[in-house]
């Protein structure tokens, strides 16, 4: 059985998993996330020798990496938002 990968929580009501007060739209947002590193944060996920058996939890994976990359780069805009 695979380990659960959890979304990570945003760092404040400015930044959520479309956009960022700053003007940034998360689609639009490019970390270099690889599938290699998909798979090695998954297999690090999961010490058991349960490996995925199709894309999905690679891509899972891939999204949660990609999505705490986002919020870390918008962690510092909430002074942008309080200034409107």
């Amino acid at each position: 059985m695979n380990v659960t990968l959890r979304k990570p929580r945003s760092p404040g009501p400015w930044v959520s998993e479309e956009a960022c007060a700053c003007g940034a739209v998360y689609r639009r947002s490019h970390y270099g996330i690889t599938w290699r590193m998909g798979v090695e944060f998954f297999d690090a996920s999961n010490p058991d020798e349960t490996r995925y058996r199709s894309r999905g939890p690679v891509l899972w994976a891939m999204r949660v990496l990609k999505l705490d990359a986002w919020y870390e780069h918008h962690r510092h805009c909430k002074p942008s938002m309080e200034a409107q």
